[in-house]
């Protein structure tokens, strides 16, 4: 596959093999098959252009599932019911990515359940990239450093159904020029209805704890909380330390 953006050299290069049947290895007496893998090279054309190599991204590329279920409850049923067998667990399409100038490694995965259900995913940047920070008005900005990335996520039922539950939530560990610490975004929506009971809401809300460096050699230690309230609207709260040992609130709102 040949990536371009209107220049004689292409902007980026794929190969990508999908073995059949693909290869198969045991973990813990599960097997495990690699459905997919291959390489990407990026930013080409740039680099020729300039003739300055380092700036070639180069990333790795590989899909893996676990046994199907069939073959791991060894019952014929989900290729009775569904027409076709379903992985219990699958990574796809799970890429790590390397660049010399400006110095870049980044990593990203996501985790499965029965090939529809994506029960987490993680990432992993270290060296220079864009970094944004809503609390703290951070859009896009170049940084140097590192940030980590979790998210979970529970579902039990139909968003329409008369009983359940949707949890998700995001956690990322920031050390950047810009800011070092933690930010989470999480969300809960439910409905439990019992004969005359019926109870159904949402919340969602960002917290950001950490130092904050908003520039001139200045620095704040911060607890941030931004929230939807019963009324719908958006709430929070800006606690801060600054390097002059001030202590204050900004009621959420970044003042500069």
């Amino acid at each position: 596959e040949v990536e371009w953006k209107g220049n004689l050299v292409p902007n980026a290069v794929q190969i990508t093999v999908e073995p059949d049947p693909a290869p198969q290895f045991n973990v813990a007496g599960v097997p495990v098959s690699i459905d997919k893998f291959g390489v990407k090279v990026e930013d080409i054309d740039d680099a020729v252009q300039k003739s300055k190599f380092s700036t070639l991204k180069f990333t790795g590329i590989v899909s893996l599932s676990t046994g199907s279920i069939d073959d791991i409850t060894k019952v014929k049923i989900m290729k009775k019911f569904f027409g076709k067998d379903i992985s219990l667990l699958s990574l796809p399409d799970t890429t790590v990515s390397f660049r010399l100038s400006p110095f870049e490694i980044t990593a990203e995965a996501h985790l499965k359940f029965l090939e529809e259900i994506e029960i987490a995913n993680a990432s992993l940047k270290i060296g220079t990239f864009d970094y944004t920070n809503a609390l703290l008005h951070i859009d896009n900005e170049e940084v140097k450093g590192f940030q980590a990335s979790v998210g979970a996520g529970i579902k039990w039922g139909e968003s329409d159904a008369e009983r359940h539950l949707n949890l998700s939530g995001n956690v990322d560990v920031d050390g950047t020029n810009r800011f070092a610490g933690l930010l989470f975004h999480g969300t809960a929506e439910y409905r439990f209805k019992i004969w005359m009971f019926d109870k159904h809401d949402s919340h969602n809300g960002d917290v950001s704890f950490g130092v904050y460096m908003p520039g001139d050699n200045n620095w704040e230690l911060v607890f941030i909380v931004k929230y939807q309230n019963e009324k719908g609207k958006i709430d929070g709260k800006y606690y801060y330390v600054d390097n002059k040992g001030h202590v204050g609130n900004r009621n959420g709102q970044l003042t500069g």
